[in-house]
């Protein structure tokens, strides 16, 4: 789909008066201490969306969204979303839910494939996953940022998962 460069300009500018109503809007750019995900700052990045589209940066309709979805998950709030068109219809989803689940409630959680977690009560000999597609599994969860709230609740679905 082409991308129609004064809508969206016009679109970034009215989404900016809902995103207004973000609770975690002005300490996400400096979070405080102890938090565990990448400051994010969601205004200047819709500032820069803006000036990209409006300078003919996004090739399509697609890439615009994308620009969009991908800065709302920066700020890991599963809450906070945004159903854009050309990302709502197009979509890939491989059925393998994962889980994250600490060993005593208090050490840092493991992920593991979701059918793997449910065995983890009656066998010690499953294992987590420690890369998916090469890299570091917590390394790799936090730069996709499916939008979750924080580590432990992050569940995703992709391919070439590694365990021990």
């Amino acid at each position: 789909m082409p991308l129609d460069e004064g809508r969206a300009v016009s679109f970034v500018e009215e989404y900016r008066k809902y995103l207004q109503f973000q609770s975690t809007l002005e300490i996400l750019p400096n979070p405080p201490e102890g938090y565990l995900m990448p400051p994010t700052d969601l205004l200047g990045g819709l500032d820069e969306i803006q000036v990209k589209a409006a300078i003919g940066f996004y090739s399509n309709q697609y890439d615009f969204d994308t620009a969009i979805s991908d800065l709302l998950k920066s700020a890991y709030d599963g809450h906070l979303a945004i159903r854009l068109c050309s990302l709502h219809y197009f979509g890939l989803e491989i059925d393998m839910p994962l889980v994250s689940i600490s060993s005593n409630g208090t050490a840092l959680p493991q992920v593991y494939a979701y059918n793997d977690a449910l065995q983890l009560q009656n066998e010690s000999s499953v294992s987590p996953i420690i890369s998916i597609n090469g890299e570091d599994v917590m390394g790799y969860l936090l730069s996709v940022g499916y939008g979750s709230q924080d580590w432990d609740a992050m569940l995703v679905c992709h391919s070439k998962v590694e365990t021990r």
